[in-house]
């Protein structure tokens, strides 16, 4: 079992801890470890609940929701790759994919599109190759923009936009300042519209 000692007083340093512990404990759990996974799903459950929620807006869908996610990463731990990004953003990957699968099994897909127009790579499925053909380029435009933006940046615009989570919550779910989230967001906006001008 994997603990942040308490005698890590300084705030930087115990965040630089605390990412770094999902990624051991998904090696942990690929290797079948089912401590690091009750540990993962303590450290991430509120997260994945609060992203499940807001795209389903149903308490028990997102609780199952969250017992879907934590299943997969059992059973797909072993595909998880650092290069391919941080395992936050794995985590709310695979909760928007639970999410949506859910909302198609229940047949309410077309209710809720609100709630999942902005989220990542989600494309309408469109009947004409010429319509296909621009989203396709579109999605390209936004993908490259968004490649150009700062990590920090990326974050804080993907629990905003796609998640639709307010800077308040973001501000308390990262344990920033809500200034820095706003001054995230706008910097990170401004540099979206530029690219995409």
């Amino acid at each position: 079992m994997i603990t942040i000692p308490s005698s890590v007083s300084s705030p930087p340093i115990r965040k630089a801890i605390a990412e770094i512990v999902p990624v051991v404990l998904i090696h942990e759990i690929a290797s079948g470890n089912e401590q690091s996974l009750a540990r993962l799903y303590d450290l991430t459950k509120n997260i994945i609940y609060n992203l499940a929620f807001k795209a389903l807006r149903n308490h028990a869908a997102a609780e199952e929701t969250v017992l879907d996610v934590y299943f997969q990463i059992w059973r797909q731990a072993h595909t998880y790759r650092e290069a391919r990004g941080a395992p936050f953003f794995w985590l709310i990957t695979l909760a928007r994919s639970r999410a949506l699968d859910r909302l198609r099994h229940e047949k309410r897909f077309k209710n809720k599109t609100e709630a999942l127009d902005e989220w990542p790579l989600l494309m309408a499925k469109t009947e004409s190759p010429e319509l296909a053909s621009i989203a396709s380029e579109c999605s390209q435009n936004v993908q490259a923009a968004l490649a150009q933006l700062t990590p920090v940046q990326r974050e804080v615009l993907t629990l905003a936009f796609y998640f639709g989570l307010t800077q308040t919550e973001i501000a308390n779910l990262l344990g920033l300042p809500l200034g820095t989230i706003k001054t995230r967001i706008r910097c990170g906006t401004l540099k979206l519209k530029h690219s995409l001008l």
